[in-house]
């Protein structure tokens, strides 16, 4: 009997601490996190946008050239 009660307290205790815990993260409302992921959301927003850039810039190139080689090669007057 003495057994079951220990197990009961130990349990409850387990409880209680991690209700204490997790009530203390929840009322923490410093904003340590928000400004790590904006920065980070911010950051990859303009590499992203400087990548795409870079892309565009490449393709274009590449269907200028591919334009003008393909009109050269149907261009039967030439």
């Amino acid at each position: 009997m003495t057994f079951i009660k220990n197990v009961n307290k130990k349990i409850s205790n387990g409880l209680t601490k991690a209700y204490i815990k997790s009530k203390n993260a929840l009322a923490n409302i410093k904003g340590e996190m928000y400004v790590d992921k904006s920065v980070g959301i911010i950051i990859a927003v303009v590499v992203g946008a400087l990548i795409l850039t870079g892309v565009y810039a490449l393709v274009k190139e590449v269907m200028t050239t591919m334009d003008s080689t393909v009109i050269d090669m149907f261009d039967y007057a030439a």
